[in-house]
């Protein structure tokens, strides 16, 4: 499937883009090779899409044309799913696969469509009836809602139970924004009645001293240093 699409102009998103995608990034647009063929890769929720967006956009300052062979059938950008699709952009979007929407609704012709929202207003799909611009059409009746995750709050006691059983980045705040890690630990256990938390880490004595901060991410403890048969495991070690 090809397709010419005439798309808005990007808004402003506060999407943040690493310095190291940036790099990447314009190597790619900025190479020798004057129509770059760029295969992007990775696992599950590592970025791919976002980074392509970012690649299309860096792109389309130096070509008049980008062509997007997506190859993810489960969620397409262009199409529904189950679908493979080859689409040139002539500039560049905010919102890939908003015509699509679009399309289906006017299509469907819906009685209702439930429009959910979440806290980041930029993923957000406009309010009301945001797919028919005939006033004269009898449209469908748009119910709004928040995402079921938007009021749910950790109670400020169970906050460090998060951490139990995780890696962490040992941080000491600085002159700059963000702190500056020091090393990785192992919480080992936390006592919420005591404010403890108690961490494993190779760091030395005199720079735990001034740790402050504790950065936490998706490095979870593997689950074979849990579970190996006969011996300690490091989460349940007793050096502290």
């Amino acid at each position: 499937m090809t397709s010419s699409m005439e798309v808005e102009e990007r808004e402003a998103t506060n999407i943040y883009i690493p310095q190291q995608w940036s790099e990447a990034a314009d190597t790619i647009a900025c190479g020798v090779t004057h129509t770059p063929t760029v295969f992007i890769c990775g696992p599950k929720n590592s970025g791919k899409s976002t980074f392509s967006h970012h690649l299309i956009h860096i792109l389309l300052h130096r070509h008049k044309k980008v062509a997007y062979l997506d190859t993810d059938v489960g969620q397409p950008e262009f199409t529904p799913p189950g679908c493979l699709s080859l689409a040139v952009l002539d500039k560049e979007t905010i919102r890939i696969g908003y015509d699509v929407l679009v399309d289906m609704l006017n299509h469907i012709a819906p009685s209702h469509v439930g429009n959910i929202f979440v806290s980041a207003k930029s993923k957000n799909l406009p309010s009301g009836t945001f797919w028919n611009q005939d006033t004269d059409v009898d449209t469908a009746t748009v119910i709004e809602i928040n995402s079921a995750y938007m009021d749910l709050r950790v109670p400020r006691g169970e906050i460090f139970y998060s951490l139990n059983a995780s890696i962490v980045g040992l941080g000491v705040k600085g002159c700059e924004n963000l702190p500056h890690c020091v090393g990785l630990g192992i919480v080992r256990g936390v006592d919420t009645l005591r404010d403890v938390v108690y961490i494993i880490s190779p760091v030395p004595q005199h720079i735990l001293e001034d740790v402050d901060v504790l950065l936490q991410g998706f490095i979870q403890i593997p689950i074979c240093l849990l579970q190996v048969q006969g011996c300690v495991s490091p989460y349940m070690g007793s050096a502290l």
